[in-house]
């Protein structure tokens, strides 16, 4: 296990070409020794790692038990293995409240929405979340992008319920909760959504030998990413930056 831990981190955050365009954006959350972070269905953590590191404390939340154990395994390669700076709970985040949690300086929700069926009530709950002037990270899939599409879920259990958002309607909804628009742009491409089903593919071998071919597989494709990225830049995801009045 620790010697896959270090391949891990080696080519963190990892082969998912979607979590690694969105790793990016790292550069825009909030920095500092008081910042508070709630990261929402944080996938492998690589977001709630990256705000520990850049302030007090950061909370992933995850209704799937398998991303928790894996996360809270994997902290301490990052030298956060104290749940007073990082910390990661099986828990719908619309009962944080419940839990006394928050609030929190920022929130993540990185393709979360499209997995709720009352966004509406996500949104709410988020906003009750937040500390006043607090900010919200939120990426959906491009609705606009056919490419991605996968079968629709009616329940909530991990699937998509909806195809995705355009920058209008998302936009919308945050507005119509008091939110502050302060940024939005496009993530990944054409490339991205080839990359990440070739990888998804591989990832299905069973035990290790998946991860070691999404590993080859994502070497072998990186190259061929980013010319199509250049080629066919059409946004595989849409994000948005807004801020709590």
């Amino acid at each position: 296990m620790a010697l896959l831990n270090k391949i891990k981190l080696f080519f963190w955050p990892g082969p998912d070409f979607g979590t690694r365009d969105r790793f990016e954006l790292r550069e825009l959350l909030q920095k500092g020794p008081e910042v508070e972070t709630l990261d929402v269905g944080f996938g492998n953590g690589c977001m709630t790692f990256a705000s520990a590191d850049m302030g007090k404390r950061a909370i992933g939340v995850s209704i799937l038990q398998h991303e928790v154990d894996k996360a809270m395994a994997l902290r301490s390669e990052f030298g956060l293995a104290d749940d007073r700076r990082c910390l990661f709970k099986k828990i719908h985040f619309n009962k944080l409240r419940e839990e006394g949690l928050g609030p929190f300086d920022q929130i993540i929700m990185f393709e979360v929405l499209e997995h709720i069926i009352d966004d509406q009530l996500a949104i709410k709950s988020a906003v009750e979340l937040l500390k006043p002037r607090g900010q919200l990270h939120i990426s959906v899939p491009n609705i606009d992008h056919h490419s991605h599409f996968e079968p629709l879920n009616r329940f909530e259990n991990g699937g998509h319920v909806r195809h995705g958002y355009s920058f209008e309607r998302l936009q919308k909804l945050l507005l119509d909760h008091g939110l502050e628009i302060l940024d939005r742009r496009g993530i990944g491409g054409l490339g991205s959504i080839v990359g990440f089903k070739v990888v998804a593919v591989a990832r299905r071998a069973p035990g290790v030998l998946g991860q070691m071919l999404s590993l080859f597989s994502f070497l072998l494709l990186w190259p061929l990413v980013k010319i199509l990225n250049l080629i066919f830049p059409k946004p595989w995801s849409l994000y948005i930056l807004a801020c709590k009045k």
